[in-house]
């Protein structure tokens, strides 16, 4: 179980990061265009998928946070899966400046 548990952590940890890599990568006139927008705890169009059977990955973007011309990204995955009792999640922010 030890193991599955492991493996279930580097997935999760794998998706989120994959994801950020994505965000990051866009100009940043392009990440900050719709504003404030997503949600790391519900589902918006556009900011939310499900890159597969046991995961779901929220991510939201904050212009002007934390100082003007910056915008806070942060990613979450959440499985449905529960192992060792506890569902597992994986959460990464990053600050992107202009």
């Amino acid at each position: 179980a030890v193991r599955s548990v492991a493996d279930h952590v580097v997935r999760l940890t794998a998706l989120a990061q994959d994801n950020m890599e994505e965000l990051k990568d866009l100009k940043y006139a392009s990440l900050v265009a719709g504003g404030n927008a997503g949600s790391i705890v519900s589902e918006v169009t556009g900011y939310s998928d499900h890159p597969g059977d046991f995961y779901q990955r929220f991510w939201q973007i904050d212009v002007d946070a934390p100082a003007t011309n910056m915008a806070t990204i942060t990613v979450r995955v959440v499985s449905s899966r529960e192992l060792l009792g506890v569902p597992k999640e994986c959460e990464l922010m990053l600050v992107r400046s202009r």
